[in-house]
């Protein structure tokens, strides 16, 4: 299959499906004539349910676009909010209520390319989220965790990259350090 000669971002895909895209009849014009990004959109279609049914238990890391971080807390999902900046460091938790943890990472994202977000530490949550949906007007990238798998992690520093890949390779756009400590009860 070839590739899409306009290349549509997967957050303005995942927009459309929402029923949110500002733009919904244009692209889907393109989405019934580009096969590329109607495989796109088939895959995604496909695993929509899923998703959502295990995203709103907690149950799987995802970037979210900012408006389906809306509408998960809208229908209820309760999510834990942390920000940091290129470079930066933030202090995070996750309390006994938190369905989601979600981490915004601030930067000046390139337009028209491909951006992946690697966590490398702590180890055992190290992994690499390809082609990442990307809210350029914001400047932000909203990773989200699952609660049930943040809690029990004791004290640690976990590092996250953020990258721009493109035929010419890879270039950082920034790094990111949190701080996690375990909930501490008020009292």
């Amino acid at each position: 299959m070839s590739e899409c000669a306009t290349s549509v971002p997967l957050a303005s895909i995942v927009d459309y499906w929402l029923g949110e895209h500002p733009a919904p009849e244009a692209l889907e014009e393109h989405l019934l004539a580009c096969p590329p990004c109607s495989a796109r959109l088939a895959r995604l279609a496909a695993i929509a349910g899923g998703v959502r049914r295990l995203v709103g238990r907690g149950r799987v890391p995802l970037v979210l676009t900012p408006a389906l971080l809306a509408r998960l807390e809208a229908e209820g999902v309760r999510i834990r909010h942390h920000r940091v900046e290129p470079g930066g460091r933030t202090a995070c938790t996750a309390a006994p209520q938190d369905d989601l943890v979600s981490v915004c990472l601030s930067g000046a994202f390139p337009v028209g390319s491909r951006v992946d977000v690697v966590i490398t530490e702590p180890t055992e949550m190290a992994r690499r989220l390809e082609d990442v949906p990307v809210d350029r007007e914001g400047g932000r990238i909203i990773l989200a965790l699952p609660g049930a798998t943040i809690r029990p992690l004791p004290v640690h520093v976990a590092c996250i990259r953020a990258l721009e890949v493109g035929d010419e390779g890879e270039r950082s756009i920034a790094e990111y350090t949190l701080d996690h400590r375990p909930w501490v009860p008020a009292g």
